[in-house]
């Protein structure tokens, strides 16, 4: 991969000081230098574009603790690479979300818990894996700090 080309356009409303609401679209562009690639386990086609949607709900109950509850579509458009390679000239769909809790303590530091699900889709977008994308997500802690 040489680059990505990721703009947002971001639609955002604050509803009151205790809840808002974005929705996002990225539309975005990937820069090979080939248009796949082989290996020991096979060839993959490498993405072509995406289509990145967000929706996203922002909860802030009290001024140091926030809420971020977003959902996110990701639409995947493959190369052309080779006959048999993985997603060659396919699209895949991945829906997931990543919900967080933030708190910050103070003007510098903020520490969080989020977990990022697993696709909720069957890749080719033919149905849903139900449960299956809470199981296989992943848990994190966050520290941010601002200079």
């Amino acid at each position: 991969m040489i680059t990505v080309f990721r703009p947002y356009f971001t639609i955002a409303r604050e509803f009151n000081p205790f809840f808002e609401g974005s929705f996002a679209y990225a539309p975005s562009f990937f820069i090979f230098k080939k248009s796949g690639y082989t290996s020991a386990g096979g060839s993959a086609a490498n993405p072509w574009f995406e289509h990145l949607l967000i929706l996203n709900a922002g909860i802030k109950p009290v001024k140091s603790l926030s809420i971020g509850i977003p959902a996110v579509l990701q639409m995947t458009k493959y190369r052309n690479f080779a006959d048999g390679a993985t997603m060659n000239d396919r699209w895949s769909y991945n829906l997931w979300t990543w919900p967080e809790i933030d708190w910050d303590i103070n003007a510098q530091h903020t520490v969080g818990v989020a977990y990022q699900s697993d696709n909720f889709l069957k890749a080719n977008g033919t149905g849903t894996r139900g449960k299956t994308a809470y199981t296989l997500g992943v848990a994190q802690v966050l520290w941010n700090y601002k200079f």
